[in-house]
């Protein structure tokens, strides 16, 4: 009856273990997804602006006149 006491209670000691291990990593993780995300959403934006600006110039260049509303 010992030894099953025993391995219960390193089965649970090991679970336990596994548990506040988990908890770190899977925090990591979801935070560098997190942080990738909002990187790829900033770029995004900057390459949009950059071709919005573009468009813009190139349409005061085209018709000068409209450049009052295009600001």
């Amino acid at each position: 009856m010992m030894i099953m006491e025993k391995f219960t209670q390193n089965i649970l000691r090991l679970s336990i273990s596994a548990a506040l291990l988990t908890i770190p990593f899977s925090a990591l993780f979801i935070g560098f997804e997190y942080l990738g995300y909002k990187r790829g959403i900033s770029n995004y934006a900057e390459a949009l602006s950059s071709k919005y600006d573009k468009l813009l110039d190139t349409l005061k260049e085209i018709n000068p006149e409209l450049e009052y509303y295009l600001d």
